[in-house]
């Protein structure tokens, strides 16, 4: 009796684990608002890295970058800033365009594998197949294009919907897929983008081989890919020159001024049009140069 009381109790406890699991993804599946404690890289805990990565590595890689000449008049080095801040804006694109294309190859593999893509193919070759049709009854010839058409249309219906359903499963199986295997995936993502890209954005060989320039580098990396990971990711805004300053996105750096000169940081954002996770900086254009 006993026995059976604890595996009753232990399938009870099952399956409430499992619902709750159920329904923590139905809550935060596509909504960003709804944070997964449970997750290490989710939205707020990037933006309280995006910002530390400012404070730390930026600063380290910014020594490095700025010129070395002791009769520098102007101290806040904008060509430097500028330097820095493209290099995470690339990073950042060049993170989002191989996890678009990640995204897409996982689908195409996922919908494979469950056999969706054929599918939809042979139903949308059927049609033209059956309309053709006729049969032959006690002599008579009889089209069974109508009948056929019905036919279709009943078995259209309940392909549709059958479809909408594959078609959440492999959205949901490449964004769980893809999280899973993000800590792994972003160590090859971070190599490729060091061999292939940073060359041609870094010229000095001794500058890219800085191991400052590579701590900040490997970690922008990082951060972009785990932002992309998200559902749905995470963006990166920077203002123009020339552009009025927006309080609400950016702080100022080194100066205040009402005109952007140079974006120093992104400002961070939920996602596309969403709310803002972390400030980024701008430095102002200098009011008394012209003067």
């Amino acid at each position: 009796m006993q026995n059976e009381l604890k595996e009753k109790t232990e399938e009870v406890e099952e399956l409430s684990a499992r619902l709750s699991k159920y329904e923590s993804i139905q809550l935060t599946e596509g909504n960003p608002n709804i944070a997964d404690l449970s997750d290490t890289h989710r939205p707020t805990r990037l933006g309280e890295m995006y910002s530390q990565l400012f404070d730390d590595e930026w600063s380290e890689a910014f020594e490095v970058f700025k010129p070395k000449t002791e009769d520098e008049d102007d101290d806040i080095f904008p060509d430097t800033l500028y330097m820095l801040q493209d290099l995470l804006t690339n990073i950042f694109e060049f993170c989002k365009d191989h996890s678009n294309c990640q995204k897409t190859y996982l689908e195409e593999s996922f919908a494979n594998a469950i056999a969706l893509k054929t599918l939809k193919e042979n139903y949308n070759r059927a049609p033209i197949e059956k309309s053709k049709r006729s049969v032959r009854v006690e002599n008579k010839l009889y089209d069974t294009t109508n009948s056929s058409n019905k036919i279709h249309e009943l078995r259209t219906e309940d392909n549709t919907a059958n479809s909408s359903v594959y078609e959440k499963t492999v959205a949901c199986f490449q964004r769980d897929f893809r999280r899973a295997a993000s800590s792994a995936s972003v160590k090859n993502i971070t190599e490729l983008f060091i061999a292939t890209e940073l060359p041609s954005l870094i010229a000095y060989k001794t500058v890219r081989a800085d191991v400052r320039v590579l701590t900040y580098v490997r970690k922008c990396v990082e951060l972009c890919w785990y932002m992309c990971m998200q559902d749905p990711p995470m963006v990166i805004i920077s203002p123009k020159q020339g552009q009025l300053v927006d309080k609400a996105l950016f702080s100022f750096h080194g100066r205040r001024g009402k005109i952007v000169e140079v974006c120093v940081w992104p400002a961070l954002l939920l996602h596309d049009n969403g709310p803002l996770v972390c400030k980024g900086y701008v430095l102002p254009e200098d009011r008394n140069r012209n003067r």
